[in-house]
């Protein structure tokens, strides 16, 4: 009989949490592609999380509460009251949004994407960081194992928490092989809107240092007078505060906030931007390092975080906030076609090594390692 795998998505509202989102997401639908005999993975979340991503109702058998997951005092009784009472026969249940609830009754796992909350704690409310600094020790003492998308990750958590490393799996991501086919929108022509752009796909949140390359974008005026911003994603707490600083700088013509696009307009801006810049001063992976590379796009990126990891040597890096160099390796990429098409190949190895089903794979024998340490099984 198949090993019951619930996961707690509760905590997952679309649009609002991030590169987290889309990295759990990924990894379930890869592990669904990799397929497994011995385990069936169900999902508990909400309603509004079935509806943006209609597909993982046809991949998984879900669980979905009454409440509206925007209500977090809600979300937090679902998790305690709710979702015990709905996983009590479950084998494991991968609580994957960094938390394990008080309540439970089946062994846990958890997810913990990074440490921001607290290694970058100016960055959260009083509340969110009381909340964080009380929950995060007791989850990773809790936990039967603990997953995390990198090394950088892994080697945090060991630091703060003196947790073992055979406690913890690293499970990368993967490239998506759907959003790579998606069809480029053809009424969507980036070059003729944006003639030669950076891009930078984002939530506006604070630690993504948006606000440096428009300070990148001013530098670079007389040098490359053409040169244009293109921001993507989810509206955030610095989106307003960005416009009013393109105003300010006289950069409004040359900034661009699309707002969260589909997966073809986004594909196309890849294809036809000079670069990926990614500035962020923190990250526990950095997906949009990975997709950029795998269709063609250079990649100029910060070294922050699990970025460098990410990267390796296919990228242009900077120290995070030093907009002088990078206004100078912006402005050298762009006067240089050969190292442009030197990153271009490097890119294309480097992104090939992310690959789908080892992702999913990846997933799946952490379940088999969990259920092995719990007893649930034996080992195989």
């Amino acid at each position: 009989m198949a090993a019951k795998i619930g996961v707690n998505l509760s905590w997952l509202i679309p649009g609002q949490v991030g590169g987290s989102e889309e990295h759990i997401l990924r990894l379930l639908r890869a592990a669904n592609d990799a397929g497994s005999t011995d385990l069936k993975i169900k999902l508990y979340c909400s309603k509004l999380l079935l509806e943006k991503h209609s597909d993982l109702a046809d991949r998984f058998e879900n669980h979905t509460y009454r409440f509206s997951g925007n209500l977090r005092p809600a979300r937090i009784m679902q998790e305690n009251l709710w979702l015990a009472k709905q996983t009590r026969n479950d084998d494991l249940v991968h609580h994957a949004g960094g938390v394990v609830p008080f309540i439970r009754s089946a062994v846990p796992l958890v997810t913990i994407h990074d440490l921001q909350p607290i290694e970058m704690p100016e960055n959260f409310s009083k509340v969110k960081r009381a909340w964080i600094n009380y929950n995060l020790p007791k989850s990773v003492e809790a936990a039967r194992l603990i997953l995390c998308p990198s090394k950088f990750t892994s080697e945090r958590i060991q630091k703060h928490y003196k947790t073992s490393p055979e406690r913890i799996r690293v499970v990368s991501h993967g490239l998506d092989p759907s959003d790579l086919d998606d069809e480029l929108s053809e009424n969507f022509e980036p070059k003729k809107l944006f003639g030669n752009y950076l891009l930078y796909p984002a939530i506006t949140y604070p630690h993504k240092h948006h606000s440096d390359l428009l300070e990148v974008l001013k530098l670079l005026e007389t040098e490359i007078p053409d040169l244009n911003l293109v921001f993507t994603g989810s509206a955030g707490p610095l989106t307003d505060e960005l416009e009013q600083q393109s105003i300010a700088l006289g950069l409004q013509d040359r900034v661009h906030q699309l707002g969260r696009i589909d997966r073809g307009k986004l594909n196309a801006l890849f294809k036809s931007a000079l670069a990926l810049v990614f500035p962020s001063a923190y990250e526990g992976f950095g997906n949009p390092i990975v997709e950029a590379m795998s269709l063609e796009c250079p990649v100029i990126t910060s070294n922050a975080g699990a970025l460098g990891e990410v990267a390796d040597n296919a990228a242009i890096m900077f120290e995070p906030g030093d907009v002088e160099t990078l206004s100078l390796r912006i402005a050298k990429l762009n006067s240089n076609p050969g190292l442009r098409g030197e990153l271009i190949e490097k890119g294309l190895q480097r992104s090939s090594e992310f690959d789908w089903l080892a992702s999913g794979n990846s997933l799946l024998n952490a379940y088999r390692d969990a259920l092995v340490l719990s007893g649930s099984t034996e080992a195989r």
